[in-house]
């Protein structure tokens, strides 16, 4: 036996029916687009969340990046290289823009990209005079004490 619903009249009557075909249609519609947009926002291929995190320079104990979400945009927090005159070990954060799957940072004279190795969980900067630097996720191991 099919589904019905229960219907009260003005009267206290109570009456059965079977529910309209075009009702039916409309819950399986809102199902299937609910589904289409739940998949669409989980799935985006340039969301950037692989970016976010705390990454180290397994060659480099001073070279740790934070990045971190702001809206659309990206923070990265970092410090100035111990070799710096006048700046070393200074704070010094920058923004950055997700364009095409590579995080470009706004601010470091332009060239750098970072780009997420997903099968080694790792990042990739390419710096703007030349050559790699590769960033594990996490932070450095502490040196060993004497």
């Amino acid at each position: 036996m099919a589904h019905r619903i229960k219907l009260q009249t003005a009267g206290g009557q109570v009456r059965t029916k079977a529910p309209s075909k075009r009702l039916a249609t409309l819950g399986i519609r809102s199902l299937i687009t609910a589904l289409i947009v739940f998949v669409l926002a989980a799935c985006g291929a340039d969301s950037g969340e692989p970016y976010v995190g705390t990454w180290h320079n397994p060659k480099s104990t001073y070279q740790v990046l934070t990045i971190s979400r702001q809206g659309e945009n990206f923070r990265i927090d970092t410090t100035n290289p111990p070799l710096s005159k006048g700046h070393a070990g200074k704070p010094v954060q920058v923004a950055a823009l997700l364009k095409d799957g590579v995080l470009l940072p706004q601010g470091w004279g332009g060239g750098v990209a970072i780009t997420h190795i997903a099968e080694s969980n790792s990042l990739a900067v390419q710096r703007h005079g030349g050559g790699t630097v590769t960033f594990l996720r996490g932070t450095a191991a502490a040196p060993p004490t004497p």
